[in-house]
């Protein structure tokens, strides 16, 4: 068996139950069910972000393009979803109203907006290693009948930090060291001309000391 109610008016919440009993029924605690039943008006949120891609360097911050929920029409229980990598965590998220949690799926819910009004929501991830993701941001209602403005893509890169080549020190100049060497090679040429001249004057001294023949 089944029933079906036909919701006459939107914004109405009811509470209803379904009843079951015989003639010879010894357990009446589980005759009972209660059902709750909620009713909506059609309503229509947007999604936008300012921006399809976002890159930043391993170790430092990245803060992602805004996004911005508009509703046309009223909207219940209305929430945004942001996938993350996981190469990243979350930072700081700011927006007007509502709460955000998770890391690798952020969830902010909303609640319920009017028509006509509109939230922005900006995140700072912290990048901890390197890679690439690409993120399929989502906007939901209890009560959104059109999909076609829910979704957005937003790729988010990590590069790593680049090191610049380290450049030897120049060799010392030819001139110098060319200098250097002949102020040497002079040097040593005076002191073999100075010993020289001892042995000379030795060899003189020694020779008019050997006595004649008679």
């Amino acid at each position: 068996m089944s029933a079906r109610y036909r919701a006459v008016s939107g914004q109405t919440s009811l509470a209803g139950s379904v009843r079951v009993d015989a003639a010879d029924d010894s357990n009446h605690n589980n005759d009972l069910q209660l059902i709750r039943i909620d009713a909506y008006e059609a309503g229509d949120a947007g999604l936008r972000i300012a921006s399809a891609s976002a890159n930043g360097t391993v170790g430092g911050t990245l803060a992602l393009p805004r996004i911005s929920v508009n509703t046309v029409t009223r909207v219940d229980g209305l929430y945004v979803e942001i996938p993350l990598p996981t190469f990243v965590s979350v930072g700081q998220v700011s927006l007007a109203r509502g709460i955000c949690s998770g890391s690798t799926l952020l969830r902010c819910d909303l609640g319920s907006c009017a028509a006509g009004e509109s939230d922005d929501i900006d995140i700072t991830l912290r990048l901890d290693s390197a890679g690439a993701f690409n993120s399929q941001v989502i906007v939901k209602a209890l009560n959104d009948t059109n999909a076609v403005n829910d979704t957005g893509s937003l790729q988010i890169q990590a590069s790593s930090v680049v090191t610049p080549p380290v450049t030897p020190p120049a060799p010392p100049s030819g001139g110098g060291s060319s200098s250097s060497s002949s102020g040497g090679g002079g040097g040593g040429g005076r002191l073999e001309w100075l010993l020289l001249a001892l042995l000379g004057g030795l060899v003189s001294r020694r020779a008019t000391r050997i006595p004649r023949a008679a």
